[in-house]
């Protein structure tokens, strides 16, 4: 049996391009990552400062992660 060639879509049917996310959008992307990094960061040093033991990844990412966040909340607001 011969495969069957896939019907051209015409080009008012087909899905337009777009030029990018917004500005906005890169910026919370941006700081996203930023955030991550610092909790990914603080995160080993716990795990070091344990003595490099693991099994407690969960619990290392997690008081990071609070650290972290509470430290941004403590800061000024930028205008």
């Amino acid at each position: 049996m011969k495969p069957r060639k896939p019907q051209a879509v015409p080009r008012s049917k087909r899905p337009t391009s777009r030029k990018g996310s917004s500005p906005a959008a890169r910026n919370a992307n941006a700081q996203a990552l930023i955030l991550h990094e610092q909790i990914a960061q603080r995160a080993y040093e716990l795990y070091e400062r344990r003595g490099r033991q693991s099994g407690y990844e969960l619990k290392d990412w997690l008081q990071a992660e609070r650290e972290i966040r509470s430290t941004i909340s403590e800061m000024p607001k930028r205008r």
